[in-house]
């Protein structure tokens, strides 16, 4: 008899440790898939896309500015990677890796002065930028956003 009730005191241990190895794995997989797949809301939202900017046409070394209107809903910093692509040949011109700083939660409107490379080809040309911001420990979120396009004439 006594026998008889270790061999069940030990099974439904093993039945309990079992459940219990069970429902944990289950939650670590439920926090995976999270964390992989579910985001929320996107990091940034781009209110003026194409962004406008300030002239129809513009020269190599001349400024322009480009005007930003966003909403950030994340503090998470992000990487922006940006270049220029022209419009009948899809030529891209100088790229550039920066980091993306701008801290505050809300909605912003930023004019930001760029200046048009010196030795960019006539044409037409469109401003690309891509933001990857990091949402979570496993998952990231990239945003893209461009510009109007703008006549590139020789000096």
């Amino acid at each position: 008899m006594e026998q008889k009730l270790k061999r069940r005191l030990k099974r439904t241990i093993a039945n309990v440790m079992s459940w219990a190895c069970l429902i944990i794995l289950s939650f670590f997989m439920m926090l995976l898939v999270y964390f992989l797949f579910i985001d929320g809301n996107p990091p940034i939202v781009i209110n003026n896309e194409p962004l406008p900017i300030s002239a129809e046409t513009a020269r190599p070394g001349e400024t322009i500015i480009m005007v930003y209107d966003f909403c950030k809903n994340s503090k998470t910093q992000s990487e922006l990677y940006s270049f220029w692509q022209r419009k009948e040949d899809g030529l891209i011109w100088e790229q550039s890796r920066r980091e993306l700083s701008v801290s505050n939660i809300g909605c912003h409107v930023f004019k930001i002065p760029l200046v048009i490379p010196e030795d960019i080809p006539p044409g037409e040309w469109k401003r690309y930028n891509s933001a990857t911001f990091r949402v979570n420990l496993l998952a990231t979120h990239t945003v893209d956003w461009e510009s109007e396009y703008i006549t590139i004439q020789k000096e």
